[in-house]
């Protein structure tokens, strides 16, 4: 994919900023996903791609299993992060990691 224009979204479920998980869609619907950068992390998900004029809307769904343990505990937080990445643009992140780039999910009972 690094050679096409895609969106990553980048999730960490312990929310210590060291690793996550990448899952990686292109407008035509081409997907890959790592953690770390290592693509020996093959979870169930499926990619949906809308495009309605100039925008491009993508919805992800993850099966949680492949995330963490079920069940997922109430006021248990995650952090996750989404961007475009151009074409050519490395997918790894930096190695300090930018918290203000990231937002907290917090999930309710």
């Amino acid at each position: 994919l690094n050679a096409v224009d895609r969106v990553s979204c980048w999730i960490d479920v312990d929310s210590d900023l060291m690793s996550s998980m990448q899952l990686q869609v292109s407008a035509a619907g081409r997907v890959r996903d790592s953690v770390d950068s290592l693509t020996s992390w093959q979870p169930t998900w499926y990619p949906a791609v809308r495009r309605d004029g100039g925008l491009l809307t993508i919805e992800l769904a993850v099966l949680r299993r492949d995330l963490v343990e079920l069940p997922i505990a109430a006021r248990e937080s995650w952090l996750i992060k989404a961007a475009p990445l151009a074409a050519g643009h490395p997918t790894e992140l930096s190695p300090i990691p930018i918290s203000s780039e990231w937002r907290r999910i917090i999930f309710q009972p």
